[in-house]
């Protein structure tokens, strides 16, 4: 899946704009997903740029995150199928 694919899937599971969906894709992005210290941060970021409590940045991280995953696993179960 692509950026755009990636940001549409986030708005839609998420019910969030494309706007505050490229903010949640660019925190992902930005930082590496795997280790509490990360997933604090990400939270903490997700919090103050789309002013939302922490609960529920933790919510969308895991949802996030989640997608992320599906995504890799579709990808290493069929690597020459075109998944856009």
């Amino acid at each position: 899946m692509n950026k755009k694919g990636l940001v549409e899937k986030i708005a839609k599971e998420l019910g969030f704009n494309i706007k505050d969906s490229n903010t949640i894709n660019e925190i992902l992005e930005n930082n590496l997903l795997i280790g509490k210290k990360n997933k604090d941060k990400i939270i903490r970021e997700l919090s103050e740029k789309l002013n939302i409590d922490k609960k529920d940045a933790d919510k969308i991280y895991n949802k996030a995150v989640s997608i992320i995953g599906n995504e890799i696993k579709k990808k290493i179960k069929n690597p020459f199928k075109n998944q856009d």
